[in-house]
């Protein structure tokens, strides 16, 4: 037998010190009581929330594609005025 199969029946031969009835009502209760603390956002908030949220996804949304459909050009070996050819760098 493992190490971890005898810790659990080990575990399972020990009795409960506790009385786990009221438990469940237990927890209720206190999720009852802390929500009770808690405030609804108001309308108008959650409405700017959702419409800044909107408009920060559109404008991602705009940036992504326009950024995508730019494409560099295409470097041409024997062009006579290439970015990167050593006679345009050589230039400046």
């Amino acid at each position: 037998m493992k190490d971890l199969d005898r810790r659990l029946a080990e575990l399972g031969r020990t009795e409960i010190d506790h009385d786990l009835h009221a438990l469940e009502s237990a927890v209720w209760a206190k999720v009852d009581t802390r929500a009770s603390n808690l405030r609804p956002m108001p309308n108008r908030v959650a409405t700017a929330i959702c419409a800044v949220t909107a408009l920060l996804a559109s404008l991602a949304g705009g940036a992504t594609a326009a950024a995508s459909g730019r494409t560099a050009p295409e470097p041409m070996a024997f062009a006579i005025q290439a970015p990167s050819a050593p006679s345009t760098i050589l230039s400046h």
